[in-house]
């Protein structure tokens, strides 16, 4: 179980991350954040350093959990990680006692367009926009 505590910390995953690493220079740009916000990565450069399956200690409690990590390319059977990282981050917030759990997904399920919103019909062009979708 997860050992620190932050009053308001939001865990955000996959910050190594193109989104991520906008998100982290962000926080940077705004230190006097309402939040603590703690961006979590596979490799280094983020304020963890953290896989799923590796123990939990190095992680904060936290009130919310945005998980932004995935797989960007790959075969299909690479990107098809993207739909088991739902349920990882489900068990990953239980874990961490946090109340609010957000999933993002990508613009890639749309395909090409302007002016679009959540209400636009789906029409991913390649694999990473399929396994996006099918992440939903």
């Amino acid at each position: 179980m997860a050992q620190n505590s932050h009053k308001g910390c939001v865990l955000i995953t996959g910050a190594g991350g193109k989104l991520g690493r906008l998100l982290r220079a962000a926080r940077r740009a705004l230190p006097d954040l309402h939040h603590d916000y703690v961006f979590q990565s596979r490799g280094s450069g983020a304020d963890v350093q953290w896989s799923p399956g590796d123990s939990l200690a190095p992680l904060p409690r936290c009130t919310a959990v945005i998980a932004l990590w995935g797989a960007t390319s790959g075969d299909e059977a690479a990107l098809a990680q993207n739909s088991l990282l739902v349920a990882q981050s489900r068990d990953l917030a239980q874990a961490l006692r946090a109340t609010r759990l957000m999933h993002l997904s990508s613009a890639a399920v749309y395909g090409p367009g302007q002016n679009m919103n959540e209400d636009h019909a789906t029409n991913p062009q390649n694999n990473y926009g399929k396994s996006k979708l099918e992440m939903e």
